[in-house]
C-alpha cells in the first residue's frame, strides 16, 4: 500500500511540474491533427479546381494557409519548414486563383510589388509618407488629397482625388505620389 500512496504522490507531483506530460492533449489540438486538417482542405482545394470550382478551391487554398499558419505559431519547432513550405504553397496557389477570379474595381490601380515608378512620384511618395493621416476604415488624407483602397481577395487597389491621378495616373495605370506616401505608410508592398 505504501508503494501505491508512493507512486500516485509521485504522480501528482510530476503533474504541477510537468503537466503536458500527465495530461493528454485534447484530440484536435496536435499538430499532428491540425496537419491532417490541413492536407484535407487543400485536397478539397484541388478537387474543386479539377471541377472548375475556383471559388471553393480559393477558399480551401485560403484555409488550409490559416490552419498551417497556426500551426506555426502554436508548434513552431515541429516540422518548421515543411509547414513553412505548405504555407507559401497555399499562399501562392490562392493568390493564382484569386488573380483569375477577382477583379480591382475601374478606376483603381493596383498595388503590387512590381508597380510602375512613372516619374518621379515614387520618391516624393517617400517624402510624403510622414502627411498620411488615416481617415477612415480604407480612407487616406495626404496633403488636402484623399487616397482609397480597396481589397478584393488577393488583389489591392488605390485611387486618389488628385488631378495627376484623375487625368494622368487612371489613364495610364500608374500610381500618384499620394498613393505612393500611403503605399509605404501601411507597407502594403509586402
Amino acid at each position: 500500500m505504501k508503494k501505491m500512496e508512493l507512486f500516485l504522490a509521485l504522480i501528482m507531483a510530476a503533474s504541477f511540474v510537468f503537466p503536458v506530460l500527465v495530461l493528454p492533449a485534447e484530440e484536435g489540438d496536435t499538430p499532428q491533427r491540425l496537419n491532417k486538417d490541413a492536407y484535407f482542405l487543400v485536397r478539397q482545394a484541388r478537387k474543386a479546381l479539377y471541377q472548375k470550382e475556383e471559388q471553393a478551391a480559393y477558399d480551401n487554398f485560403i484555409k488550409a494557409g490559416e490552419v498551417y499558419a497556426e500551426i506555426a505559431r502554436r508548434y513552431p519547432d515541429w516540422q518548421a519548414d515543411s509547414i513553412a513550405t505548405k504555407i507559401e504553397q497555399c499562399r501562392k496557389e490562392a493568390d493564382e486563383i484569386g488573380r483569375r477570379i477577382f477583379k480591382i474595381p475601374d478606376g483603381y490601380v493596383e498595388i503590387k510589388r512590381d508597380m510602375t515608378r512613372e516619374g518621379n512620384r515614387y520618391d516624393k511618395g517617400r517624402i510624403d509618407e510622414a502627411k498620411v493621416k488615416r481617415t477612415g476604415e480604407n480612407q487616406y488624407e495626404v496633403g488636402g488629397n484623399t487616397v482609397t483602397l480597396v481589397e478584393e481577395g488577393p488583389l489591392r487597389g488605390a485611387s486618389c482625388s488628385c488631378p495627376d491621378y484623375t487625368y494622368r495616373g487612371r489613364k495610364f495605370g500608374f500610381a500618384c505620389r499620394h498613393i505612393w506616401a500611403v503605399v509605404f505608410k501601411e507597407n502594403l508592398l509586402k
